[in-house]
Parts: structure tokens; C-alpha cells; sequence
């Protein structure tokens, strides 16, 4: 707000002004001189008020010489007047002169080179008034001996916007500079070299912003001017900036900090879904939760690349705005298959001396790799493929040469062995690169024997699925052979062999158990013989699956909210929903039969409100049903009241809170009749004056009109004071006399300050 200001320096004729100088009174008869002040106060508002002084220097232009030092000159209301007599200024007719003017006036500045300037604590709002610091210079022509003043702020003002402060009430600043010396002649600035912590002024507290200031020398505000909030005079949290900011003269700077930090999920859309970003409340737990989608591996959560956590939910302390970057593991295509490990296998290894054929089987190992992917980009790390024992028969090459052998494709045939020696042909298989060897051999020409022929079978094939057994029944017979020509027959029982999930073999009994799947299920069971093996399969038939009854329904999780959880100060109601969790269960029944396994049925988040009874006592609020209802809170100080809500043997509290009223006052003291200065003849006589002292309390936005009783004081004893009238005695003296009533109003301190001039006592002499 802009403040205008006329200083009028009044001086009387004939009369001569006197000026300070080294401490000397030099007198000079000249014109009155008088100011004009025109300032805007960009770091503080209101007008000046009564009481308020400025220093005045005057010197020569061409000399430079002081010709009036530190002159204090008092607001009245409406104008500067000079504080005593010998603060008028004159100056002489045609002379040049040089003015140089601060404020606040300050007893003791005799250096116009040097004026202290030190900042004050700031909590309260008159603290913040008194830190302002304004100069003014003017070395032009007097025109009509009028100078006008255009008054500079000397210092700045830090403003700090707390946002969602939660009852933030407080602010230090700390390792401040509070001192400056300033230079009213060529307006430079030396900075005092003490640092302090100061409090700052809560210059507003609406909707959850708090707005703090402090007038400060200019300075850089970084790291080393940690700010402190304060709940009730205790700090809460410290806080330091994250860019440095330099205070400039005159301006107001913004220094926000947010209560609240935000949490940022940089996401992967291709790899999965993520939830938990947003704003959360200092030192509160956030929890983020990522969802792989098909193809893709949750890794973890990073920050910087750095890994903080490979849970797909995290949970944390929120102390700083962070950002997250969930990083899913996914790969590339597979590469070109390698080989390795080539073996070759004849069957049978040994043709019998009569002839006949082996076959040979060639197998191989072989790997393939692919690319590992973080979020679609390579990592150099590879996942590997491995399959062992490949068929690669029908790709690779035989070749073999022996007497009574011949190859052809992977097959070996021997004809007829009519030597008593036995008899070999290493065959060699490539593949791919790689060789290898085998060797089939064929026996002398002895005694031999036929093949085993074995024949198994079940009855029944099928078992029920609720379970039972069948019978396996199996021979194996093989010809006896001299030189090839059979002689006999040779028997043999094979041995049965087998297993499978839910079957036995006990002897020649196959067991089946109750069948829990949904899957026919079996089990071979192989007869061997000298090697030689037949197989046949025993099914058992798909299990059919059922439910029993559900039991009754259990209740957990009660959990209650309120809607407000907040209500304002003007008063309202914040309903209470309550949400439990249920469960049953019901057998689950295989072919007919319990297993012991049940089914579960869960419900989540059920309304049960209606069948929840809440109960809770607190100042100002009613509990009805589900309703919470506040009265108006004509305090200052928030409230609250916890609300315990029960159901079915489950009980949870919530809790709703009321903010603090808003209440301010404004104080007004005024003359409403009268005048300021008043002239008295000798012979005394009575001033009146009406006064206007009320304040306005506004509480919640209504506001009332109270009266301020004030008192009244005089600086003489010739004076006799009151509230709406002072009676002046007999001026006995042949000199003026001057004296002050001061009128001051209970609570604010305000003053109104009411001069009174007698004229001197008139002496005549009669001869």
C-alpha cells in the first residue's frame, strides 16, 4: 500500500532555528523548509502511525558541510513536525543544499556515513514492522523551498508458503545476517558480520497455506539458513532449500515449501501396471504395487538406477519427493541352435550268428541363448536352451566296412556265421562336424537263443475313480537254437515293474486310490525278461468332484471412515461408513467321498454400517447413528472426538476433527473532534477533544464492535489532563511554554498525541 506523507517544518518570524553541528549550536535566519514524502512499502504495509520519526541531514552542496545532523521529525497523524525546537530545519535564501533522510529515526547517528540498522525478532507482527529500513536523497534546486522525498526500502522481504501445513503455526530462520551500516551519501550498504536465528512473522493462515515473512539486509538464503516449523512453539521438521535465493532490496521473495511430497512411478506400460504414486503426507508410509503382464518378470523398484527393493509391494517412509522406475525382465528371440556331444548307439549291439540286422541311433546335446531385456533394453546378460539327447539319426552319416558286414543309411546287416569266432564292425557316425564310433559285433557259430516273446495284460483295463485293483498276468518263452536251427522252447515269469501318482504294485495286484483330479490317470506296468520288456497301461477313470453344505458366514477387518474426516469451524456433519471383511467354507467332496479339503468363499469390503453401533463423546460434537455433528468452535484451537464403531464382536475407532475458529481484532483510536496542536492565551483556559477507541473481534467471519477505554497523561505539570478535556493554569513566565497530552488506548498501545502552546505573560511597566 502506498503511504503519502507531508512533513511541514514550521518556524516562526523573527525567531531563530538552531542546527546540530559536531555537537555545536550555530543559529541562522532563513525559509522554512518543507517536505513532501511520497513512498510505497513493497516489504510491509500500513500507513505510518503516530509516533513514527525520521533523521534528517543537511549539508551544503558546494562546501559540504553539515549544516543540521540527525534532525528527528515525528509523525502526528498527518504530517512530520519536528520533535523539539531545535530539530527545525531553515535554510538561507539562494543557498544550495543536500538532504538526506532515513527511517526509523535512531538516537545517536551523528555519522550520516554510518547509520546502524539492526533487524528485530520477527514472531509478532510489530517486530516485522520495525525491521523496515527506508532512505531518501534529494540534491536538486529547491523550488518554492519544498524537497520532495521518494523513500527506498533498504531491505527485503522473505516470504515462506507452507502448503499443507497440518496446524503449522511457526517458522525460525537460522545463521541470518541482522545488521547493516548504511551510507546515506552514496547509499551503499556495509554488512555487520554477527548471524542470528530469528522467527518469522505468520503473516496469513487460510485453507491450509500458512504464509510467513521476515525483513532481512540483502543476503543469499541457502543451506546454511535452515528454516525450522514450529506446532505450539515446538519444531516439527527443518527444512533447507533447494535453490539459494537472493534477497534484493525492496522486493518480496517467494520461498515455498510443500508440506506434502509426491511420489512419481516412471512406468514401463509394456511390462506391467503399476499403483501407489501421488501425494502423501511427510514421514507417512507409501506403498507402491506393480503387475507383471504376460511374458515379463518383475526385477524391482529403482531410484537413479540404483535397486531399493525387489518386492513387487513396497512399502516406505515418504521423506522427500522421490520417483520410481519398476524395471521387468523379458527376452529377445533365440539364436541359431550348437551341437556338442555326439553318441552313437547300435541295437541290438550283437547280431546273432544266423544274421541279421542292428540299427544304429545317433544323438546329440544342443544349446541356443537369447538376450536378457530390462524395460526392452539388453542387458548383456543371456538365458540358455539346453536339450540333451537329441535324435539326429536321420541327419547323419554312417560309414563302416568289415567282412560279413554291410552298411547301408544306419542300418548294419551280418550275414550267416558259420566260423566258431565272433566277429565286428566299427561303424563311424558324422554329424554336424563331429565324429564318432560304434561297434556291432556277431556272435560265433554256437548254441543261441531266440528273442523273448512276453505277453502282459490287466484285467480290468479301467479301475473306477473311487479306486480298487487289477490283475496283471504275464509269460515270456524264447526258441533255443544250435547253428541256427531251433531244438526247444525256454519259459521264464518277467519281472513287473511300475509306478505312478495313486497307484501301487504289490505281486501281480495294481491298487488304485480315490482319483482327487479331474484327469484319467494310469500307470504302465512293464514285464521284463533278460533285458527284454512288454508293457500294457491300467486306467483309472476322471474323479468327479462336489461341495457340501457352506458353514456361517466370520467376520474380520472391521474398518471405519468418515466423510468429512475434517469439519469446519462454522460446524457440520461427517457420516461414518463401516466395512468388514466375511468368510465360509464348505467341504469339497472327490467321487462322493471327503478329503478333508474345503472351499472358501471370501467377501471383501461389505457395507455393514447399518448393523455398526458407534459411540463416542467430545466438546462440541453429537454422536446420532452414523452421524457426527459439530457445533460451532468459537476457539481457536481445533478439536476432536473419536467415534468407536462395534460389529459382530469386532471393534475400530476413527477419528473426526473440527478446525479452529478464525478470530482477529482491530483496534481504531482516532480523534473524532479537536485538533492536534491547540494555542492558549496566558491566562489559561480548557481544550476538548472527542475520541473514537473501539476494536472489531471478528469470529468466523462476524464481526462485533467493542469499546477500548484509553488513558490520559501529561508531560507538564501546568497541564491538567483528561479523557475528553485538559485545563491549561496561568503562564506566569515571559517565554512561551509548550507541553504534550498524550492520550493512550488500553490493549493496543496506540497513541494520540495532542500539543499545547500558551503565549508568554505580557509584563508592562507604567511610570
Amino acid at each position: 500500500m502506498n503511504i503519502r506523507v507531508v512533513v511541514i517544518l514550521m518556524i516562526t518570524a523573527l525567531l531563530f532555528a538552531c542546527s546540530k553541528e559536531d555537537n555545536n549550536v550555530k543559529v541562522d535566519a532563513g525559509h522554512t523548509v518543507t517536505f513532501s514524502v511520497s513512498q510505497s512499502r513493497s516489504s510491509q504495509y500500513g500507513n505510518f502511525e503516530d509516533g513514527d520519526a525520521i533523521g534528517v541531514f543537511v549539508y551544503e552542496a558546494s562546501s559540504k558541510r553539515v549544516r543540521y545532523l540527525n534532525s528527528k521529525y515525528v509523525y502526528n497523524g498527518k504530517t512530520f513536525v519536528p520533535s523539539s525546537e531545535s530539530d527545525n530545519i531553515r535554510v538561507l535564501s539562494g543557498a544550495s543544499y543536500n538532504f538526506y533522510v532515513y527511517y526509523p529515526y535512531a538516537v545517536g547517528n551523528s555519522d550520516a556515513t554510518s547509520i546502524s540498522h539492526t533487524i528485530p525478532d520477527q514472531s509478532a507482527e510489530s517486530g516485522w514492522i520495525d525491521a523496515d529500513f527506508l532512505t531518501a536523497t534529494y540534491d536538486k534546486p529547491l523550488v518554492d523551498y519544498c524537497v520532495p522525498l521518494n523513500f527506498k526500502h533498504r531491505n527485503s522481504t522473505l516470504q515462506l508458503i507452507v502448503t499443507d501445513g497440518e496446524g503449522i503455526d511457526g517458522a525460525k530462520i537460522e545463521n541470518i545476517q541482522t545488521q547493516s551500516h548504511y551510507n546515506l551519501l552514496d547509499g551503499t550498504i556495509t554488512k555487520g558480520s554477527s548471524k542470528e536465528t530469528k522467527g518469522m512473522y505468520l503473516y496469513s493462515n487460510e485453507n491450509g497455506i500458512s504464509t510467513f515473512r521476515i525483513t532481512l539486509p540483502e543476503q543469499v538464503i541457502g543451506d546454511d539458513n535452515p528454516i525450522s516449523l514450529l506446532k505450539s512453539g515446538q519444531a516439527v521438521l527443518k527444512l533447507k532449500a533447494a535453490t539459494a535465493v537472493q534477497l534484493e532490496a525492496g522486493k518480496v521473495h517467494d520461498y515455498n515449501l510443500g508440506y506434502k511430497k509426491t511420489v512419481r512411478i516412471n512406468d514401463y506400460t509394456t511390462g506391467g501396471t503399476t499403483t501407489g504414486a501421488g501425494k502423501y503426507a511427510l514421514k507417512s508410509t507409501c506403498t507402491v504395487t506393480a503387475t507383471p503382464k504376460t511374458g515379463h518378470t518383475f526385477v524391482g523398484w529403482f531410484v537413479n538406477d540404483q535397486l531399493i527393493s525387489a518386492n513387487r509391494n513396497y512399502s516406505f517412509p515418504v521423506l522427500e519427493d522421490v520417483t520410481l522406475t519398476p524395471k521387468y525382465k523379458s527376452y529377445g528371440e533365440y539364436g541359431a541352435w550348437s551341437y556338442s556331444n555326439l553318441r552313437l548307439t547300435a541295437s541290438p549291439s550283437t547280431i546273432v550268428a544266423t544274421g541279421g540286422t542292428s540299427t544304429i541311433t545317433a544323438k546329440a546335446d544342443r544349446q541356443r541363448t537369447r538376450p536378457v531385456l530390462w524395460n526392452g533394453k539388453a542387458t548383456g546378460e543371456t538365458d540358455k536352451q539346453t536339450q540333451t539327447g537329441e535324435d539326429v539319426t536321420a541327419s547323419c552319416t554312417f560309414s563302416g566296412n568289415a567282412t560279413g558286414f554291410t552298411v547301408s543309411g544306419n542300418k548294419v546287416t551280418a550275414q550267416r556265421n558259420t566260423s566258431g569266432s565272433s566277429r565286428s564292425i566299427t561303424v563311424t557316425g558324422q554329424y554336424k562336424g563331429m565324429s564318432k564310433t560304434v561297434t556291432v559285433t556277431q556272435s560265433s557259430g554256437t548254441t543261441t537263443y531266440g528273442d523273448w516273446v512276453i505277453t502282459v495284460s490287466a484285467s480290468p483295463e479301467t479301475i473306477a475313480a473311487a479306486g480298487g485293483t487289477s490283475t496283471i498276468t504275464a509269460t515270456a518263452k524264447r526258441d533255443v537254437l544250435l547253428n541256427g536251427t531251433k531244438i526247444d522252447t525256454e519259459t521264464r515269469i518277467p519281472t513287473l515293474s511300475g509306478s505312478a501318482t495313486g497307484f501301487t504294485l504289490s505281486g501281480k495286484t495294481v491298487t488304485a486310490s480315490n482319483n482327487t483330479t479331474v484327469s484319467v490317470r494310469s500307470i504302465t506296468i512293464t514285464a521284463t525278461v533278460d533285458g527284454k520288456s512288454k508293457s500294457c497301461t491300467v486306467n483309472q477313470s476322471a474323479g468327479v468332484k462336489s461341495y457340501g453344505e457352506y458353514g456361517v458366514w466370520s467376520y474380520s477387518n472391521l474398518r471405519l471412515t468418515a466423510s468429512p474426516s475434517s469439519i469446519v469451524a462454522t460446524g457440520g456433519t461427517s457420516t461414518i461408513t463401516a466395512k468388514a471383511d466375511r468368510q465360509r467354507t464348505r467341504p469339497v467332496l472327490w467321487n462322493g467321498k471327503a478329503t478333508g479339503e474345503t472351499d472358501k468363499q471370501t467377501q471383501t469390503g461389505e457395507d455393514v454400517t447399518a448393523s455398526c453401533t458407534f459411540s463416542g463423546s467430545a466438546n462440541g460434537f453429537t454422536v446420532s447413528g452414523n452421524k457426527v455433528t459439530a457445533s460451532e468452535n468459537i476457539s481457536s484451537s481445533s478439536r476432536s472426538i473419536t467415534v468407536t464403531g462395534k460389529y459382530s464382536g469386532l471393534s475400530k475407532t476413527v477419528t473426526i476433527s473440527q478446525s479452529g475458529g478464525t478470530i482477529s481484532e482491530t483496534y481504531t483510536f482516532e480523534l473524532s473532534s479537536g485538533s492536534l496542536t491547540y494555542r492558549i492565551e496566558s491566562t489559561g483556559g480548557t481544550v476538548s477533544y472527542t475520541v473514537n477507541s473501539y476494536k472489531t473481534r471478528t469470529v468466523n467471519g462476524i464481526a462485533e464492535k467493542l469499546a477500548v477505554d484509553y488513558t490520559a497523561t501529561s508531560n507538564v505539570v501546568w497541564i491538567t489532563t483528561g479523557k475528553t478535556s485538559s485545563a491549561v493554569t496561568d503562564n506566569p513566565n515571559t517565554e512561551m511554554r509548550t507541553g504534550t497530552v498524550t492520550l493512550k488506548q488500553n490493549g493496543s498501545g496506540k497513541t494520540i498525541t495532542i500539543t499545547i502552546k500558551q503565549q508568554k505573560k505580557v509584563i508592562i511597566d507604567i511610570n
